[in-house]
C-alpha cells in the first residue's frame, strides 16, 4: 500500500509541475498567497484527475458524466487513504483558511455510535471572504455561499441546479468555479470516508 501511496503522490507532483500559470484568478491572488494559490490548486486537479479520473481540459464537458459514473458506486473507487494523501499535500495554513474540524455522532442501528472526525467551514478563513467577492457578481454563487452560511457546513447538493440554471455564471471553464466544486466535493467526500471505514 504504501509504494502505490509513493507511485501516486509522484505522478500526481509531475502534474502539478506541468501546471502554468494560468491556473489562477484575480479573486484567487487577492485574497490568498503564492503558496495557498498552489494548495488550492493541487485541490482543484487532484479532484479532476484523481477523483473524477478526467482530463483537466475536459472538464467542461466531461464533469457531470465523470460525477454521475462515480457517485453511482458511491464513490467506491475513492478510498480514505487517497483522500487523506491529499491532505498530507496541503500546508495546514491553507486548510485552516478554509476548514475548521468537526466532530460528529453518528447513531448505528444497533444502537450503536460512531464518532468521527471531519470538516466544516471555516467561516472565518480566507475561502469565505474569497466565496463572498465572487457571490457579489455571481448569482449561482451567491445562491451557494448563502446556503453554506445558514446550514453552517458544506452543502450535499451535487451543483447540477447551479450547472442547469445558470449556465453563463456557472461556467466550468472558470478557474474559481472549478476551485468551488472541488473543495465543497472533497469535503463531502472526507466525511463519506471517514464513515466508511473498509476504504
Amino acid at each position: 500500500m504504501k509504494l502505490k501511496v509513493i507511485i501516486f503522490l509522484f505522478c500526481f507532483t509531475l502534474i502539478l509541475l506541468s501546471c502554468n500559470q494560468k491556473n489562477r484568478s484575480p479573486e484567487l491572488e487577492k485574497h490568498f498567497t503564492e503558496s495557498q494559490i498552489e494548495d488550492l490548486n493541487t485541490i482543484r486537479l487532484f479532484y479532476i484527475n484523481s477523483v473524477l479520473e478526467i482530463k483537466t481540459s475536459e472538464f467542461k464537458t466531461n464533469y457531470l458524466k465523470a460525477f454521475d459514473k462515480k457517485s453511482a458506486n458511491s464513490f467506491e473507487s475513492i478510498s480514505k487513504q487517497k483522500i487523506d494523501s491529499l491532505f498530507n499535500m496541503i500546508s495546514e495554513t491553507t486548510m485552516n483558511e478554509i476548514w475548521d474540524r468537526k466532530n460528529d455522532t453518528i447513531f448505528t442501528s444497533d444502537n450503536g455510535l460512531i464518532i468521527y472526525k471531519g470538516f466544516k467551514p471555516n467561516f472565518n478563513g480566507k475561502y469565505q471572504a474569497y466565496l463572498n467577492e465572487i457571490a457579489k457578481t455571481n448569482e449561482a454563487i451567491k445562491d451557494y455561499y448563502e446556503h453554506m452560511s445558514l446550514r453552517g457546513d458544506f452543502r450535499q447538493q451535487w451543483f447540477y441546479t447551479y450547472t442547469l440554471d445558470y449556465p453563463k455564471e456557472f461556467d466550468l471553464n472558470n478557474i474559481d468555479i472549478q476551485t468551488i466544486i472541488a473543495i465543497n466535493h472533497i469535503s463531502n467526500l472526507k466525511d463519506l470516508k471517514s464513515l466508511n471505514f473498509k476504504n
